[in-house]
């Protein structure tokens, strides 16, 4: 299911860059959850009882949604209590989780607390952290590497820029040697920071003047979601954008550097986020 994804080449404002299209593994099962995901595909689970925890409308709930699908087990997810909004969603990662039938959702003000306390009652089941894990992400950022390597093999001095919520994907791709560039994305700098400084290779986090409180809609977030719809490609509104927006503010910085960009997947959560850009008359 996991196949090796093109690297193409694209204009951004005036500089060639190069980009990553992981958007492209698979039209539900893509970005840095399917490759942080990739080891489970090999594991036999069937009947088996994965258990984690999150946002209810989180691009991993939507990928174990659908990996439990395909391998025949079952989900247990922790997250917060359901809004009357929420419940009439129709669409996005919450509808398709709800829809799948392989989830049990479990409604807590602690998610994290009472999945772990879950988890630790039935040993047997298989517990994955918000997000995933360096420790279940390096099989598939081990494999992503190695593509990485051979389709940038002829450029002089790539970098590599990953976006993070909580940072898993870029750490883990850090680990295999490239010199990996992340952003913010959600939560507070100095936690990622201290979950870096816990591994012997971490990201170099991008400074930036620009910043935002996570999910809330912005228009310069919006102007660069249209900019890369107009080039053909469609990036999610909360991380691959947000990284974007500071690439662009630090250009002059890499002018001597090749640009690769590896795209994070997660569109199915841009229908629910254009929702709230279109409240808030920002499109």
């Amino acid at each position: 299911m996991i196949s090796q994804t093109p690297l193409q080449i694209f204009e951004f404002f005036n500089r060639l860059v190069y980009i990553k299209r992981d958007d492209l593994l698979h039209p539900l099962f893509s970005g840095n959850k399917a490759r942080k995901f990739a080891s489970l595909l090999k594991q036999e689970l069937k009947s088996k009882t994965l258990i984690s925890y999150g946002g209810n409308q989180s691009n991993a709930l939507q990928s174990l949604a659908l990996l439990s699908l395909l391998k025949d087990c079952n989900l247990i997810y922790f997250t917060t209590p359901f809004s009357k909004a929420l419940l009439q969603e129709s669409e996005g990662n919450f509808a398709y989780a709800l829809k799948s039938g392989v989830v049990e959702f479990r409604e807590t003000p602690h998610p994290q607390e009472e999945s772990q306390k879950y988890a630790l009652q039935n040993p047997q089941a298989l517990f994955i952290p918000q997000g995933g894990s360096v420790e279940l992400a390096m099989e598939g950022m081990r494999e992503l590497s190695e593509e990485l390597r051979k389709q940038t093999g002829d450029l002089k001095s790539p970098i590599f820029f990953y976006s993070s919520g909580i940072g898993t994907a870029s750490l883990t791709l850090a680990q295999f040697d490239l010199e990996v560039y992340t952003a913010l994305g959600a939560g507070k700098l100095e936690d990622l920071l201290q979950r870096f400084s816990h591994y012997p290779k971490s990201p170099k986090v991008l400074e930036s003047e620009f910043h935002l409180p996570f999910g809330k809609p912005h228009t310069k977030v919006w102007e660069m979601y249209e900019y890369w719809m107009g080039q053909g490609v469609e990036f999610d509104l909360l991380y691959d954008c947000l990284l974007w927006i500071k690439i662009k503010e630090n250009l002059a910085r890499f002018e001597d550097r090749e640009i690769v960009f590896i795209h994070s997947g997660g569109l199915m959560g841009n229908i629910t986020q254009e929702k709230r850009y279109r409240l808030k008359n920002l499109c």
